[in-house]
């Protein structure tokens, strides 16, 4: 391996732990919108955010709605502008994506859905204007871009490596002999979805690292094959969800505590337990989250 100074490095085995970097769209280059990857994202941002300030986020909801909740309560009125009409119900369902989207109405965010930026501009003290693409205008004082990540994978161009949206690697997270890939950056073969899967979530960073580190070591060689886990929370509400998600899943809807809104939510594909998702209910989650675990291993046998 050759680094960018020249310098030769011999290895046994090499892992690529890149991860990504945030996307960006040329429908606002004509400003300096912001970005949230690094602490200097952050700290850019937060000096930025006083009351009052108008703030429009722009982006896929996954990852959009996540940084008005700090803005919202420091006074700043915030705007989403989300292309799709049900954000996050290809993830979460329906429900969920309706009851989560009224819940940040309820805390004084404005949405704008189903429409995208179509061009910007930014006049002489910086105030933005967004056109959209049913030809309304948005004005802002900043802007944030929230619209997913992109694998920092440039560095191995002409690797011999094969990239595709990462990495690319088998089953057991290899993508060349003594050369791996984990976390953010890694798109691994996963035998029970048939597909090949890339996830951006801090608990599969952990796992598929433990299971690349066996491997190395020659502990064992399995094929890595997660249930998949992540939480959010938005204002007074955790959301939790293990496993795979699909739109065409039955769902069944389990009431908690009505007075707390605590639900979990089971999602079965062909009578089999896929997913498990939980509104304010973290105990009971995962009682739930076990037992799908527990499913899954026994398919996996």
């Amino acid at each position: 391996m050759t680094d960018d100074a020249g310098r030769v490095h011999s290895f046994d085995a090499a892992v690529i732990a890149t991860g990504v970097r945030a996307r960006t769209l040329d429908t606002l280059s004509n400003g300096r919108p912001h970005v949230l990857r690094t602490m200097t994202d952050a700290v850019r941002l937060r000096e930025r955010l006083q009351p009052g300030t108008r703030l429009v986020v722009v982006g896929e909801a996954s990852s959009a709605l996540r940084p008005q909740l700090t803005a919202v309560a420091l006074g700043v009125d915030v705007i989403v502008i989300e292309p799709t009409l049900h954000p996050l119900s290809n993830r979460l369902g329906m429900k969920t994506s309706d009851r989560l989207m009224e819940l940040h109405v309820t805390h004084g965010v404005s949405l704008r859905l189903g429409v995208s930026v179509v061009s910007s501009s930014t006049d002489a003290d910086g105030t933005w204007t967004l056109t959209l693409t049913d030809q309304s205008t948005v004005h802002a004082d900043e802007v944030l871009v929230s619209v997913g990540s992109v694998p920092e994978t440039d560095w191995l161009s002409g690797s011999g490596l094969q990239i595709d949206n990462g990495v690319v690697c088998d089953a057991s997270c290899q993508a060349a002999p003594h050369v791996w890939a984990v976390g953010d950056v890694a798109r691994w073969w996963d035998g029970r979805q048939q597909a090949f899967m890339r996830l951006e979530h801090r608990t599969n960073a952990i796992e598929q690292a433990d299971a690349v580190a066996k491997g190395i070591l020659g502990i064992h060689r399995d094929a890595y094959e997660p249930v998949p886990f992540f939480w959010t929370d938005h204002f007074d509400a955790r959301i939790q969800l293990a496993g795979t998600f699909s739109e065409d899943s039955s769902e069944t809807l389990i009431d908690i505590d009505s007075a707390k809104g605590s639900t979990i939510t089971l999602f079965h594909r062909d009578d089999q337990l896929t997913a498990v998702l939980g509104w304010s209910a973290p105990k009971d989650f995962q009682k739930y989250r076990r037992q799908l675990i527990l499913e899954h291993a026994e398919r996996s046998v």
